[in-house]
């Protein structure tokens, strides 16, 4: 075991000597590159600059007179209509998802009040032939694939496992 350990020791000391070597270059090699790199230096050389006097030109330039341009605006009478103004609220339509039916408008308004908070706007409705019933509505949507896109987590904000798509006009 101790024979062991001496080679290895031996190998270890060896190993760095020669890196030592190989990674500090000799103190010659360090001379002769600066005295090499000092020889290199190229000093500028004289050449004679030339300077030549320039000749002034007179111009005789004459001053333009200015002219004076009238313009006359002309009064535009445009018939534009556009399909803007025949348009109607109804013209629209959107789309809701009837998320619940309840009995009690507090309970109704709490919950919608939920989703709202939830990101998503909603309002209740008179629900029934009697008026009873309060219908919790979420929306309204351009689309229904918007509707679609969304309907996991409007379940999820309305705590309802089902929905009705309905058209909503204004």
């Amino acid at each position: 075991m101790n024979l062991e350990r001496s080679i290895g020791f031996i190998f270890l000391i060896s190993t760095i000597l020669a890196l030592g070597f190989l990674i500090d270059p000799q103190e010659q090699y360090k001379n002769n590159q600066i005295t090499n790199i000092v020889n290199q230096v190229v000093e500028p050389e004289d050449i004679p600059i030339q300077i030549t006097q320039v000749e002034e030109v007179e111009a005789g330039i004459d001053q333009v007179p200015e002219i004076e341009i009238e313009e006359k605006p002309e009064p535009i009478s445009a018939d534009i209509t556009t399909d803007a103004e025949f348009l109607k609220e109804s013209d629209f339509d959107l789309f809701v998802i009837r998320v619940h039916v309840l009995s009690s408008l507090n309970n109704a308004e709490a919950l919608s009040e939920k989703i709202k908070k939830g990101g998503y706007p909603s309002f209740v409705e008179v629900f029934g032939k009697n008026k009873n019933l309060y219908a919790i509505y979420v929306g309204p949507f351009l689309s229904k694939e918007e509707i679609s896109s969304n309907i996991e987590d409007i379940k999820e904000v309305s705590q309802s496992s089902q929905g009705e798509v309905t058209r909503w006009k204004l």
